[in-house]
């Protein structure tokens, strides 16, 4: 379970959240509705573990994210800027990378 502390550390140090806190978010998003951060916080973590339910989540909660700016990194930069450019299976498309 995630402690307040432990989210104001990564908050601080820009620190992803790993697979293991995924649900731990969801439930802070379920209950404050309207705190933008734990969308943000929790949309970042499923894009960079390359969660399954990304798009799923980013359809419910794109509306509670005011900063357009943080979608669209969200949606453009992590999906396709990961481990990817170390690897040699994927292809550069005008500075995005597809695995």
């Amino acid at each position: 379970m995630l402690d307040w502390t432990t989210i104001g550390k990564k908050i601080n140090k820009k620190e992803v959240f790993e697979m293991s806190h995924i649900d731990d978010l969801k439930k802070l998003t379920e209950s404050y509705p309207f705190a933008q951060i734990f969308s943000i916080l929790y949309l970042e973590a499923l894009a960079k573990n390359k969660h399954i339910s990304f798009d799923e989540a980013l359809e419910k909660h794109a509306y509670k994210v005011s900063d357009r700016a943080q979608l669209y990194k969200l949606i453009n930069c992590l999906l396709y800027t990961s481990d990817a450019a170390d690897e040699e299976d994927s292809v550069d498309l005008g500075g995005r990378r597809i695995i």
